[in-house]
């Protein structure tokens, strides 16, 4: 897939959720909801995208935007599922989807202090 938008952004490291440090709120995730990826872009607009899991684990939510304004919203069940595959090569694991028109591939790399994720969007 020939991505035509690809944009870096910051993987944040759940380790210091787990480890009870005080932090703001990164992702988009309700707060009775599980994060899984949270990934705030590098772009003026400061938008983040966020995986996030139903505590029954029955659903993935994607949510992408603004605390204030989400832009694109999708839900993940058994029937309509999210498209997971894992590169073992570089240990980053991808998700993806198609909606209106468009695929969308959010590659999540191994948990490293400092990595970096990518996304990206390309009109089908």
């Amino acid at each position: 897939m020939n991505l035509a938008k690809l944009v870096l952004c910051s993987i944040l490291i759940f380790v210091f959720r787990e480890a009870g440090a005080k932090e703001s709120k990164n992702d988009l995730c309700e707060p009775d909801e599980i994060m899984i990826a949270p990934c705030n872009l590098d772009e003026k607009i400061n938008r983040t995208l966020s995986f996030c899991a139903s505590t029954d684990s029955k659903k993935i939510l994607y949510r992408f935007g603004t605390e204030s304004t989400i832009e694109l919203k999708k839900c993940f069940s058994s029937e309509n599922p999210v498209f997971r595959w894992i590169d073992t090569t570089t240990y980053t694991t991808y998700f993806g989807f198609r909606s209106s028109g468009y695929a969308y591939v959010f590659g999540v790399p191994q948990e490293t202090l400092g990595a970096k994720a990518f996304f990206g969007r390309d009109q089908l």
